[in-house]
């Protein structure tokens, strides 16, 4: 048994181990010991039996004394970063008091605003054809009122919620933004990081696959608290009382799992902005807030210390509200490795309209631009824009039929992307120059509705052929895997696709354009102190403009560790490369 101290609060100890498990091996358990040195201090008490459902009075409870506890107790989830006191949404659903069989929905500017008026959100994924919608001929019908018991499953348990919490006003994306009003939605939806940074909680349908799911969920209860064993432990001179907490050590990711709605391509910002989040999860409800988090099996929190993974990149909304709510006036390696890792988790996830890419963002991308003073470009930043044309994805998907931004940026692709930019910043060197670059936005707000860009390079441009008769993968080109010259794989280059595209699919010439290189020390195979290098390149394909002439688009990356990229470019022409063109004039669209 390997054991590690992992973490002292106050008088409680977590000791991490590891255990053989028949089924899977090993199995990661933490042991949570209060150590109750002082007589007149009683251990704690944590639940050891729940109620049988998330619906039950002791567990909305729970969730009220963690609100409660967060608005008396943190400053900074009373003022978070991202809030502007006395901001409110163009509409709200007024539920009135429990018991109210109607809603009603209101225009915020003619509410009473006598004292203030506080507002919930609530997360939750979408189902084809849905019902029950805000429409343009419905607007007026909704304001007089509307039953609460004909609305889907997980507004009525949403209301439920929001009733106990004493809030009188929620927030529903499809109940406050007219959906058949193309012009209302252009104008809502660049508001949604300020509908969810200003909401005094947020309500996710973790459980839930739909607006009929709801949010409610029975359980065997009895598996969720953790195991409890009272015991002592001498720590010489003396011997105190403890009580250990048995659980596993990805028990957050447990009982919040990846669920379709987490995956969502909305609720990524949703998440990040909002606060205090209320997870109604499968298992149980969990809470997380700027200062803490907790669950009913740990209503304390004192398991949030071991969250694993299911922080990076989605609700680090302490630390990068932090990174970002000082303006800096440039991109520093670490707010541009912070957008790195933002891009890619959010890459991961969904959106039912491909064309909302920019839109499902767009709140951060503010929060970024508030910060650097950098201008945005498409999902880019204009002065670290080489640095950051070294994103790759696996070129799964075909690229989208509705334009949305230039092939040059991420946001032209669908499916997970990963970058190198932030590495690039701490000591890589550009291989082109930018001549010029552009992108044209429609109405007011930048980062959203693209209508064209281009970004003109200057650099070396080599030409080699792409063999399908390599690789394993049925006569194709195999995707992040070795491309040499007629089959010779000892080059050790990488060729991701952005696309399943027709060029990369069949043996053809192939447009290669150095950005980027990375020193990664000297390699002894190499001639004497020869640096190696990581060199990412882009993969064009030739294309004539109606009005630009010859212009080219991105079809994919490759990567390549070859030593030959720091010799004389004749070393390398005729080796890797049939042809080299130097110092040629690049336009990218």
């Amino acid at each position: 048994m390997r054991v590690d101290f992992a973490q002292t609060v106050d008088q409680t100890v977590v000791v991490a181990f590891r255990h053989p498990n028949f089924w899977s091996g090993t199995v990661d358990v933490n042991i949570m010991i209060h150590l109750n040195r002082l007589a007149d201090s009683p251990l704690p008490e944590f639940p050891t039996i729940l109620a049988g459902s998330t619906a039950s009075p002791s567990s909305l409870n729970q969730a009220l004394n963690w609100f409660e506890r967060c608005k008396t107790n943190h400053g900074k989830c009373r003022s978070p970063p991202t809030a502007r006191s006395g901001w409110l949404p163009t509409r709200l659903v007024d539920i009135g008091i429990p018991g109210e069989p109607d809603w009603k929905l209101r225009i915020t500017k003619d509410l009473d605003k006598t004292s203030p008026v506080e507002y919930m959100t609530l997360s939750y994924r979408w189902a084809p054809n849905p019902e029950h919608l805000l429409l343009s001929e419905n607007i007026n019908d909704l304001q007089v009122g509307w039953p609460v018991k004909t609305l889907p499953q997980t507004f009525q348990d949403f209301i439920v919620v929001a009733r106990h919490f004493g809030v009188r006003y929620v927030w529903i994306d499809r109940l406050c933004i007219i959906q058949d009003d193309d012009n209302d939605w252009k104008a809502e939806a660049p508001m949604m990081a300020s509908v969810y940074s200003n909401s005094i909680c947020n309500i996710c349908a973790s459980a839930s696959d739909g607006p009929e799911g709801g949010l409610f969920r029975h359980r065997a209860a009895k598996g969720i608290a953790p195991g409890i064993v009272d015991t002592t432990l001498t720590i010489a001179p003396t011997t105190c009382p403890v009580r250990c907490y048995i659980f596993r050590r990805r028990y957050w990711d447990d009982h919040l799992p990846e669920s379709p709605l987490h995956c969502r391509g909305w609720v990524y910002q949703e998440r990040f902005f909002a606060s205090r989040i209320v997870y109604f999860a499968p298992q149980q409800i969990m809470w997380e807030c700027l200062h803490e988090g907790g669950c009913e099996g740990f209503p304390r929190g004192d398991v949030n210390p071991y969250p694993a993974d299911h922080m990076k990149g989605f609700k680090t909304l302490g630390s990068l509200a932090d990174l970002v709510s000082g303006p800096t006036g440039f991109m520093t390696p670490e707010l541009l490795n912070a957008w790195e890792v933002s891009v890619e988790s959010y890459s991961r996830c969904q959106l039912t309209r491909s064309e909302d890419k920019l839109y499902a963002f767009s709140g951060l991308s503010k929060l970024f631009q508030q910060a650097t003073g950098d201008r945005f470009l498409a999902g880019m930043w204009q002065s670290v824009i080489v640095n950051q044309l070294c994103w790759y994805t696996h070129g799964d998907l075909p690229r989208p039929s509705e334009y949305r931004a230039p092939s040059w940026s991420w946001a032209s692709v669908d499916g997970p992307v990963f970058s190198r930019s932030g590495d690039s910043l701490l000591g890589g060197e550009k291989m082109v120059n930018v001549i010029d670059l552009d992108v044209t936005t429609e109405g007011p707000d930048s980062t959203v509705e693209v209508k064209s860009g281009f970004l003109r390079l200057r650099g070396t441009m080599f030409i080699t052929y792409c063999w399908t008769d390599y690789g394993n993968h049925g006569g194709e080109v195999a995707v992040g895997e070795y491309l040499g010259h007629r089959g010779d794989k000892s080059r050790n280059v990488m060729l991701f696709p952005d696309t399943p595209d027709r060029v990369l699919q069949q043996a053809g010439r192939m447009i290669l354009l150095p950005v980027m290189r990375f020193p990664t020390g000297v390699e002894n195979s190499a001639p004497a102190h020869v640096p190696r290098h990581h060199v990412g390149c882009l993969v064009l394909s030739s294309w004539k403009h109606p009005t630009m002439g010859d212009v080219y688009q991105r079809s994919g990356y490759v990567f390549t560790k070859d030593v030959f990229w720091n010799a004389a470019p004749a070393v390398a022409d005729g080796v890797l490369f049939d042809s080299i063109v130097e110092n040629a004039e690049v336009t990218i669209i």
